[in-house]
C-alpha cells in the first residue's frame, strides 16, 4: 500500500524530468531490498509504471534506467540480476511494441547473466528471441552481426550444431565488415567439425590458417585443418589435403608432422602410434563412425587408410591377414573392403569362396612412377633440412648452382 501511494504521487507531477528522477531513487529502494521483496514490488512497480496513464516517454526512460542499472550488477549478483531480467521480460510483453528497444536490452542483460553462470544454451536462447527483422525497432547491420554471431557462439559452447547452423545462416548477410566477416568463417568451420563434416571443416580452416592476423591463430587453425584431414574417410580428396598439409613449410612446427607424413607417404600405421594424438581429439571426435561397426571416427579413418596402403604392397591378400594388418577382425575388414569398392574408393574385387582380396594390378610403369616420386619428395625433404639448418651455405650454394 505503501508503495502503491508513493507511486500514486509521483505520477501526478506534472515535470516529466523530475518524475523520472522520483521513479529511479524509488527503484534503487527497491532493488537495495532482499530478492523476494524486491521481486514483488518491482512487478508492482513495473505493472503500474506501464499503464497507459503513465506518459510513455517517461515510462521508457525509467525502463532504460533500470536495464542501465541492471548491467552494472549483473556480473557481481548474477542470480538476483537474472530473477529481475525474467520479471521485466514478463511485465513488458503485454506492451512488446512500445517497449521494443527496453525488450531488447533486457534479453541482452539476461543473456550475459546466463552466460556468467555457464548456461550457455538458454543465454543462446534469450538472444535468438530478438526479432531481428522488426518494423519496430531497426537493427544496423553491425548490430545484427553482433548479436547473431554471440548466439552461434553460445551454441558452439552448449555443442549443438544444429541450432549454431541456423543462427549462422542468419547472419550470412549481415556479417560484411572484416572482423564480423572472420568471426563468421572460424564459426562456420566449427560447425562443419562439430557436424563431422571432417573434410569441408579442414577445407575451411585451411583457408582460415593463409589468412592475414597473428601467427599463434593462423597455426590454432593449421593444426585444425591437420586434425580434421586425419579423420576424413580415406579418398582421393584426403590424399590431396594431405599432400596440401605436408609440403607446407609451417607443418614442420605441429606435433603431429609424423603422422601426416606416414599417412601423406601411404604408409602402414599402427594404433599404437595414435595414442597420443586420440588423446587431444575434443569429444564429438571420438565418437563412434557410421557404418564402422563400433570403430570410432579415427580408428575407422586410419584403418581405411591402412586397407588403401595394403593395396599399393600387395595384388592379393588373405581377409585373414588383411585383418591383422588393420587390427580388426577379418568380417570387419571384409565389410570395410566392400563397403569401399562399391564407394570407388577402392578398386578390387573380393573372392568370399577364397577369402581374398584381389586388387587391381597396376602397370609396372606406374610403380616405378610412384617411387620415383617418393624418391624426389624424399631428396627435396633433405634439401629443406640442410636449408633450415645451414641457411648461408645453402644460399650459396644454390647461387653457385645457377
Amino acid at each position: 500500500a505503501q508503495l502503491e501511494e508513493e507511486l500514486r504521487r509521483i505520477s501526478a507531477i506534472d515535470n516529466a524530468s523530475v518524475a523520472v528522477h522520483k521513479y529511479e531513487l524509488l527503484l534503487k529502494t527497491i532493488l537495495n531490498q532482499d530478492l523476494n521483496a524486491a521481486k514483488q514490488q518491482l512487478q508492482l512497480f513495473l505493472n503500474f509504471l506501464l499503464d497507459e496513464s503513465v506518459g510513455l516517454a517517461v515510462s521508457r526512460q525509467v525502463v532504460a534506467d533500470l536495464v542501465e542499472l541492471l548491467s552494472s550488477r549483473i556480473e557481481s549478483s548474477a542470480q538476483v540480476g537474472l530473477e529481475t531480467c525474467q520479471v521485466m521480460l514478463a511485465c513488458l510483453q503485454n506492451r512488446a511494441i512500445s517497449f521494443e528497444d527496453q525488450i531488447v536490452g533486457v534479453r541482452q542483460l539476461l543473456a550475459r547473466g546466463l552466460e556468467a553462470q555457464g548456461r550457455y544454451l538458454q543465454a543462446a536462447e534469450a538472444l535468438a528471441a530478438i526479432d531481428m527483422e522488426s518494423v519496430q525497432k531497426q537493427f544496423s547491420r553491425d548490430e545484427k552481426a553482433r548479436v547473431l554471431l554471440k548466439t552461434v557462439e553460445l551454441y558452439l559452447r552448449e555443442k549443438d550444431a544444429d541450432k549454431a547452423e541456423q543462427a549462422l545462416s542468419r547472419c550470412q548477410l549481415a556479417a560484411k565488415d572484416p572482423p564480423h566477416l572472420q568471426q563468421y568463417k572460424v564459426y562456420y568451420a566449427r560447425v562443419l567439425d562439430l557436424k563431422g563434416k571432417f573434410y569441408e571443416a579442414a577445407m575451411r580452416y585451411i583457408e582460415l590458417s593463409l589468412q592475414a592476423g597473428e601467427t599463434e591463430h593462423q597455426m590454432q587453425h593449421l593444426e585444425a585443418a591437420t586434425v580434421c584431414t586425419v579423420l576424413c574417410p580415406a579418398s582421393s580428396q584426403r590424399s590431396a589435403m594431405l599432400a596440401r598439409l605436408y609440403k607446407d613449410e609451417r607443418s614442420q612446427r605441429l606435433a603431429w608432422r609424423g603422422l601426416v607424413e606416414k599417412l601423406f607417404r601411404e604408409r602402414l600405421v599402427r594404433r599404437d602410434e595414435l595414442l597420443e594424438f586420440s588423446a587431444s581429439l575434443q569429444p564429438h571426435q571420438r565418437q563412434a563412425s557410421p557404418n564402422s561397426d563400433g570403430l570410432t571416427t579415427l580408428e575407422a579413418a586410419v584403418a581405411e587408410h591402412n586397407l588403401l596402403a595394403v593395396s599399393r604392397l600387395y595384388n592379393n591378400i588373405s581377409l585373414a591377414y588383411l585383418g591383422q594388418l588393420l587390427e580388426v577382425q577379418p568380417e570387419r575388414a571384409e565389410q570395410m573392403a566392400a563397403r569401399m569398392i562399391a564407394e570407388q574408393r577402392l578398386v578390387g574385387c573380393i573372392d568370399q569362396i577364397r577369402g581374398f582380396v584381389q586388387f587391381e594390378e597396376r602397370h609396372p610403369m606406374s610403380l616405378w612412377d610412384c617411387r620415383i616420386r617418393d624418391l624426389c619428395e624424399q631428396v627435396n625433404s633433405v634439401c629443406e633440412r640442410v636449408a633450415g639448418l645451414h641457411p648461408d651455405w645453402y644460399q650459396a650454394a644454390c647461387q653457385a648452382n645457377v
